[in-house]
């Protein structure tokens, strides 16, 4: 996932006012005023829920799927033969006197074990089950590391250490140089690439704008769990700009780049990485797509992000395309220049991210901060 999505997560607030998720059927037990027989009825409507199957989804219709949707991703129906220890139920300590939380010993098909865990909210005198799931404890994907003052304070010495480089003769003016010499060679594949992949996202967003509010609010949630599934959320909420911009250059370069397009491009020859990124740029703009009728200063910041971090996307992509057709130019004997044209792509790329890492850190916090 790329972190522009952290525009509607922390900036835009779109994910914020969207309605928190509840998980289908679990929450359909009658309230009570004993917070424990509250619990043990949520549970047995969990075990009662039935998988829903893909033909049973099609008959659903779209806004009470949409409505259901992030419950579903969250907390999935169990799956047949789970069992429930009732008898070791455990309460667990809350911040909240309002909110009681319960956990229970679960038993999965094949015998594995897990913990179920059901968190009650007090409405005048009843409980109310507000989740039942399993409890899944977070792990985010990006590196401890890149959330500390040293990497923080690594990523301000590394974008001195680049503009010195690009305002003197250095390697890495040769291989931007050497890259844009690539790029301009084949420029009709490269403008070609760039017509699909912002065609596709452009696609996305006409597609967002015209969902209906519930769906928009679905979205939003499934985006703003998965932001904080990134471990970004702390990084932007802590107001360190630097902090952030590291976050972001890590997801955008190491994993939206690296690995999952010029990785992808290189084992298969670059067909992947246009199927992976097509796909990944029309569900980008899907999001974006609610943001039409933001003020023109917000449209104007989203605008500029888009263009300089999905373009680093775009170029590596179409190295990809490079790689190809040069392979079909000229044979597997070509293979060293294919490669070559692929991976010049990279600091372009590069320099596009850290740009667009401290533009996105710039413009979600400084704004907060001077309030």
């Amino acid at each position: 996932m790329s972190l522009v999505w952290v525009l509607l997560a922390l900036w835009v607030g779109v994910a914020q006012a969207a309605p928190a998720a509840q998980s289908p059927g679990a929450l359909q037990a009658a309230p009570t005023t004993d917070p424990t027989a509250a619990a043990d009825e949520a549970v047995r409507a969990w075990l009662a829920r039935e998988p829903l199957s893909p033909v049973a989804l099609a008959g659903v219709p779209a806004e009470e799927l949409c409505r259901e949707l992030p419950g579903l991703l969250e907390n999935p129906p169990p799956p047949q033969g789970t069992t429930v220890n009732f008898g070791n139920r455990v309460e667990r300590p809350t911040e909240d006197p309002a909110t009681r939380r319960y956990t229970y010993p679960v038993t999965l098909p094949g015998g594995r074990l897990e913990v179920l865990e059901v968190v009650l909210r007090e409405e005048g005198n009843a409980w109310n089950a507000e989740r039942v799931g399993l409890q899944r404890e977070p792990t985010p994907t990006i590196p401890a590391f890149f959330q500390t003052p040293v990497a923080a304070w690594g990523f301000v010495l590394l974008t001195l250490g680049l503009l010195y480089g690009l305002a003197r003769p250095s390697f890495f003016r040769r291989w931007l140089a050497e890259g844009w010499g690539y790029v301009k060679a084949h420029r009709r594949l490269v403008i070609g690439t760039v017509a699909l992949l912002y065609g596709l996202f452009t696609l996305g967003v006409f597609s967002g704008a015209a969902l209906p509010p519930v769906c928009q609010a679905a979205i939003s949630e499934i985006v703003a769990r998965g932001v904080a599934g990134l471990g970004a959320t702390e990084a932007y909420e802590s107001g360190n700009v630097a902090r952030a911009a590291v976050v972001t250059m890590y997801q955008n370069f190491v994993m939206g780049t690296l690995v999952t397009t010029y990785g992808v491009a290189l084992i298969s020859f670059g067909a992947l990485a246009y199927l992976l990124n097509g796909a990944r740029f029309l569900a980008l703009g899907l999001p974006f797509g609610f943001l039409t009728q933001a003020d023109p200063v917000t449209l104007l910041a989203v605008l500029v992000l888009i263009v300089v971090e999905l373009m680093a996307y775009v170029l590596v992509t179409a190295g990809g395309g490079m790689l190809l057709a040069t392979l079909v130019r000229e044979g597997f004997g070509g293979f060293r220049l294919a490669f070559r044209k692929l991976t010049m792509t990279l600091p372009i790329a590069f320099l596009l991210l850290v740009i667009g890492a401290w533009y996105e850190a710039a413009i979600i916090i400084l704004p907060t901060l001077l309030g």
